[in-house]
């Protein structure tokens, strides 16, 4: 009989030293053994698009589209990120406080070819990203004019102000004129979505010598308005996304 109690108290002695406790600590709670989690669920694939149109007939669409996920659902938020990207975003959830991307729209792909700002190129292929990467205005029919016309390697600078540049341009089939060139051009390239408008912004014209003789000038175009086009575009996507879309907080 005293046997069986003395297993008894061992038992409990050994129960009791390998027990989960909590202990309290400056009123925080800590276990008195590790302790493991189960693996946390995982996150459903992004889906991926290209146009906010995208994401706004995503969220117009039939419920049964993804179940449960539907306008007015309580958690659900849009966050413009960035000029080129918009995200549907869940709840937190779990215990890791992880929220799901629904769905991800970004531009990279649709707008193609980019123009590089700060970065000289050879007259034709100026003239052809102009034409194509560019919203055209008058500013803009201006400039291909003008450098279409371009018929010499020199580019001058005058020296009052040492930012003034002049180059030689065709008038005639045999005459030839000094022609200033704009230092600074206000432009409109594509950058952002194509269905919001695109903000237009004032870029720093440069014009350079041809390397070689008979060589044409090479253009560049510098950003001058320090990154403000982006608070426009996103702004414009706001309100694009808001006129849609009701009941959903929309982030900027």
């Amino acid at each position: 009989m005293e046997a069986n109690i003395n297993d008894e108290r061992l038992i409990q002695v050994i129960q009791d030293g390998v027990a989960t406790k909590t202990i309290t600590i400056d009123q925080t709670d800590y276990l008195t053994r590790e302790v493991f989690d189960p693996p946390e669920p995982e996150l459903a694939k992004t889906l991926q698009v290209h146009t906010l149109q995208g994401v706004v007939d995503y969220m117009k669409h039939d419920p049964k589209l993804d179940k449960g996920i539907k306008e007015g659902d309580s958690g659900l938020a849009i966050h413009v990120v960035a000029e080129n990207m918009v995200r549907v975003i869940g709840p937190l959830n779990g215990r890791a406080r992880r929220r799901e991307t629904l769905i991800e729209a970004q531009c990279y792909e649709v707008l193609g070819g980019t123009f590089k700002f700060g970065s000289y190129y050879e007259t034709e292929q100026f003239l052809i990203m102009l034409r194509s990467l560019f919203a055209q205005n008058e500013t803009t029919m201006a400039l291909v004019e003008m450098i279409a016309k371009i018929d010499d390697s020199a580019v001058s600078q005058f020296e009052d102000d040492g930012l003034t540049q002049t180059v030689t341009t065709r008038v005639g089939a045999a005459t030839r004129a000094a022609t200033n060139v704009p230092t600074v051009v206000e432009l409109i390239p594509f950058r952002t979505f194509r269905e919001i408008e695109q903000p237009a912004s004032e870029f720093f014209l440069r014009l350079k010598s041809g390397a070689r003789e008979g060589s044409l000038p090479t253009i560049a175009i510098f950003e001058t308005d320090g990154g403000k086009w982006k608070l426009e575009a996103i702004e414009s996507i706001r309100k694009f996304l808001g006129d849609q879309i009701t009941n959903i907080p929309i982030i900027a």
